[in-house]
């Protein structure tokens, strides 16, 4: 293999092909394998999902997306519940530590 270096620009009309003799597709990226290069599809980065309104957003298991928790706020924004039973009403003052141990499902 010879190499070649340049310190001009680099104008490509045309194709540039992937060790697997392919051209790649809009948005595809080329990248190293080590010895070669390969056309790959862009990593999909960013956080996706959508949630209820007034329900805290939780990461679901594929730790990128997003979904409802188990905890919401009703009543005009003076409750707090959480979804099995718990409640938190009104404006209870609660100072110090406040833990609460439950398991979420998807």
């Amino acid at each position: 293999m010879t190499a070649n270096t340049t310190t001009a620009s680099l104008t490509l009309q045309g194709y540039l092909a992937d060790v697997n003799g392919e051209y790649g597709t809009a948005g595809q990226l080329l990248s190293s394998t080590g010895t070669a290069v390969d056309w790959i599809d862009a990593p999909v980065t960013g956080v996706v999902g959508s949630g209820t309104v007034n329900t805290l957003a939780m990461f679901t298991p594929d730790g990128v997306s997003i979904g409802d928790s188990i905890v919401a706020v009703t009543g005009g924004g003076t409750k707090i519940t959480v979804t099995g039973g718990a409640s938190i009403t009104g404006n209870t003052g609660i100072s110090g530590n406040l833990d609460v141990s439950l398991v979420a499902t998807f």
